[in-house]
């Protein structure tokens, strides 16, 4: 490990509570497996939404009513399943940006255009 603790405090995420950790010093293979993270997350997060549209495409065209009714409880699973995928990549997302500019910041590789004013 590559990284000092600072202080501990816990994130909720959900119903679920996390430690946070600060992480004054970072390591680029803890960057990376965060973007792996949040690119996997990201393509689940898609085939959750892709589900849900093709759910509600074939239900609008439903007309049988047993169909309909047990269609509607899926719909429900399929609409709870992407709204936790969706918050599940958002806080994946917003970890990996923070630590990624700490990491930037950390190492002084990016520095930001000067801009001159007109």
């Amino acid at each position: 490990m590559c990284k000092k603790q600072i202080a501990n405090d816990n994130i909720k995420i959900g119903q679920y509570q996390l430690p946070k950790t600060r992480i004054q010093e970072l390591c680029i293979f803890e960057i990376k497996q965060l973007a792996d993270k949040e690119a996997t997350y990201k393509a689940q997060c898609l085939q959750a939404i892709k589900e849900y549209k093709q759910w509600q495409k074939a239900i609008a065209q439903e007309t049988d009513l047993i169909e309909l009714l047990y269609g509607t409880m899926e719909g429900k699973i399929h609409h709870d399943k992407m709204k936790n995928m969706i918050q599940l990549y958002w806080a994946i997302r917003k970890h990996f940006r923070s630590a990624f500019t700490s990491y930037i910041n950390q190492t002084k590789i990016y520095t930001p255009p000067i801009r001159m004013a007109a």
